[in-house]
């Protein structure tokens, strides 16, 4: 009979919604832990490597977002760490890089071994952070007043930027 009258108890109850609560947590927590870095390092968010369109586009590495982003690229030399170079550029959308400058730069380096584009959203510029859990200097987007804005070539000796002509090998 005790039985009977507890799943009668049982039964009189109705489901609650036990996990609408965990859920709503990890929404908000989400959405303040986005607004508060919006606020205080709004550079975190503004990474725009999705704009950076084909080489064999037309122009080559178009801005394909409806936003002017600052445009990093860096070559890594088969010659050495000492011929690498980066050069940051403007671009408006739809607007490219510029072939003869690339042409100048490819032929500087001496054999092509890497290529690395990244890209941010004015007024952020490409450059270094430190990150907070590792404290590794991390490629990412900081204020243009920052020390480590700028070329993040991670070879020691490298950074420079030539003025030199040439022409782009097939395997860019």
């Amino acid at each position: 009979m005790a039985d009977q009258s507890t799943r009668e108890n049982q039964s009189d109850k109705k489901p609650g919604p036990g996990w609408l609560f965990p859920v709503a947590a990890v929404l908000v927590l989400g959405a303040i832990g986005y607004v508060s870095t919006r606020l205080t390092e709004p550079e975190r968010l503004a990474d725009v490597n999705h704009c950076i369109g084909p080489r064999d586009g037309d122009p080559i590495y178009e801005n394909t977002c409806d936003t002017h982003i600052n445009l990093q690229y860096c070559f890594f030399s088969d010659a050495g760490p000492e011929r690498d170079m980066c050069r940051n550029t403007e671009l408006a959308p739809g607007e490219g890089l510029d072939q003869a400058t690339l042409n100048n730069d490819l032929a500087e380096l001496g054999g092509l071994f890497r290529a690395d584009f990244y890209a941010c959203e004015l007024p952020f510029v490409p450059g270094q952070f430190e990150h907070w859990n590792t404290r590794r200097m991390t490629a990412g987007c900081v204020s243009a007043e920052d020390p480590f804005a700028g070329p993040h070539i991670s070879r020691p000796g490298a950074g420079r930027t030539p003025e030199n002509s040439g022409e782009i090998p097939d395997d860019l």
